[in-house]
C-alpha cells in the first residue's frame, strides 16, 4: 500500500491544504469545525489521480476515473474521510482516501492503484456505517451500534485507536478559517509569520504586472454622471480587459480609457442582468466575461473552476488570466478580483509548498497577494486567449 509521504512535493502545487484548500462546493461545519465537502474532496481526488500518473511504474492511466465514493465517519458519526474508488477501461484500479478534515497536513490520506479498499470486505445493510478513524483502522458500525474490525473481531468504541484525530492541528488549518492580518503585500513576511518560516520562493510567474493598472472600485463610484455599486465585478473586468489589451498591445483597448471600458462594462452589464446593485450574478458570471471582451474585439473562451493552488498555477503558466471570487473573507468580504500572477513558497524546515497568487484587488493601486489557503469552495473564471504569450 502506497502513501503519500513518498509524493508529497509533487502533489505540493495541487494540494494545498499543505496549502489547499480545496475547491467547489460550500464548507460544511459539522461538531464546530470546517469540514472539506464530498464535492470538493472529489476534486482532489481527480487532480491526484491525473498528476500521480506520471510516476514510475503507477499503473494509472488516462482511461483512469472514480466510479464510486464511499463517504466514512469517525466514532461520532461525523464525516471523517472519503474513499473513491477507481477503474481503468472497467477494471479496479484501487482507490484513494481523502480526509474530510482540512486540518491534517495532508488530505490525501492513503491511495493504492491496484489494491482493493481495506473496507472491501464489509457487506454493509441499510444502515450500517464505515468507520474510519485513521491508518488503516477501518470498522463497520452495525444498526445497534456494534463495531466490528476487517478480520470479523467485535470491538467496542473504547477498544478504538483514533490517529486521524492525534494528527489534526490549528496550525494545517486553511487561512480562511484563521484569524490573520491583511491584505498581503509581502508574501515571504506573511508565510514566516503565520505558517513558521523561514519560507523562501521557489517559483513564480508574473507576465502580466507591467501591463497592470489597478484600476479601484473607488475610482468608478460615478462616471458620467451615473452612480455604481456592488460593481466588484465590472471592476475586475476592467482590470483584466486592460491588462490583456496593453500586453496585446490592441489599439481599441489602449485608445479608451479605463473609465470608458468599466462604463461600457457596467452598463452592458446591467442591460444583461449580469450586474446588478447587489453584485454579479455566478451565474451568468462566464458569459459577462465573454462579451465583455468581445466589445473590444477581444476573442475568449472563459471557463468557471474552483480555486485553488493547482487550478491557478496551471492557468496563469498558460497565460491565462483570472476572475477571481472571495466569499465572506475578512478584509474582503464577497469580492472579485483580477488574478494575474503567483508566486510558490516552500519552507526550508518542512518542504510544504504555499501558493500566493497575485490580484488587482480593487481597492489598492497596487498588487495584492491572497495564499491559496483561503480559496476554499471558491469559483475562478479561466480566460483564454488566442496566442496569448
Amino acid at each position: 500500500m502506497k502513501k503519500l509521504l513518498s509524493c508529497i512535493v509533487a502533489c505540493a502545487m495541487i494540494i494545498s491544504i499543505l496549502g489547499i484548500n480545496a475547491y467547489a462546493a460550500e464548507r460544511e461545519i459539522q461538531s464546530e469545525a470546517p469540514m472539506i465537502t464530498e464535492e470538493v474532496a472529489q476534486i482532489i481526488a481527480s487532480y491526484f489521480l491525473r498528476d500521480y500518473q506520471d510516476e514510475a511504474g503507477c499503473c494509472w492511466d488516462t482511461n483512469t476515473a472514480i466510479v464510486n465514493s464511499v463517504i466514512m465517519y469517525n466514532l461520532e458519526e461525523e464525516i471523517s474521510a472519503y474513499s473513491f474508488e477507481l477503474a481503468t477501461s472497467g477494471v479496479e484500479s484501487g482507490y484513494i482516501v481523502v480526509s474530510a478534515y482540512p486540518d491534517v497536513e495532508n488530505v490525501i490520506l492513503e491511495f493504492s492503484d491496484t489494491a482493493t479498499p481495506v473496507y472491501e470486505p464489509f457487506n454493509l445493510s441499510v444502515g450500517e456505517k464505515i468507520i474510519y478513524t485513521g491508518g488503516l483502522n477501518y470498522f463497520k458500525e452495525s444498526v445497534d451500534g456494534t463495531f466490528f474490525a476487517v478480520n470479523g473481531k467485535t470491538l467496542q468504541k473504547n477498544q478504538i485507536e483514533t490517529p486521524l484525530e492525534s494528527i489534526r492541528s490549528e496550525k494545517y488549518l486553511p487561512a480562511s478559517f484563521r484569524d490573520y492580518e491583511y491584505p498581503i503585500k509581502d508574501p515571504i513576511a506573511w508565510a514566516n509569520k503565520y505558517y513558521g518560516g523561514p519560507f523562501y520562493a521557489k517559483s513564480w510567474k508574473n507576465s502580466f504586472e507591467d501591463y497592470c493598472e489597478f484600476w479601484r472600485t473607488s475610482d468608478f463610484k460615478t462616471v458620467n454622471g451615473t452612480t455604481y455599486s456592488s460593481h466588484c465585478g465590472p471592476t475586475a473586468i476592467t482590470n483584466l480587459i486592460r491588462m490583456v489589451g496593453k500586453y496585446r498591445n490592441h489599439s481599441k483597448v489602449t485608445s479608451t480609457s479605463g473609465k470608458a471600458i468599466f462604463k461600457t462594462v457596467a452598463d452592458y452589464g446591467k442591460s444583461k442582468g449580469y450586474y446588478t446593485s447587489k453584485g454579479t450574478p455566478h451565474a451568468t458570471t462566464a458569459t459577462y466575461i465573454k462579451d465583455s471582451f468581445q466589445k473590444y474585439g477581444i476573442s475568449t473562451s472563459v471557463k468557471k473552476n474552483v480555486a485553488y493552488s493547482g487550478t491557478i498555477v496551471n492557468a496563469i503558466n498558460a497565460y491565462k488570466p483570472i476572475y477571481l471570487t472571495v466569499t465572506g473573507h475578512s478584509y474582503y468580504g464577497t469580492h472579485a478580483v483580477a488574478a494575474y500572477a503567483y508566486t510558490q513558497l516552500v519552507s526550508e524546515k518542512t518542504g510544504s509548498a504555499k501558493i500566493f497568487v497575485k490580484i488587482a484587488d480593487g481597492f489598492e493601486k497596487t498588487g495584492r497577494y491572497l495564499c491559496a489557503d483561503i480559496l476554499s469552495s471558491e469559483n475562478m473564471y479561466v480566460i483564454t486567449i488566442g496566442n496569448l504569450s
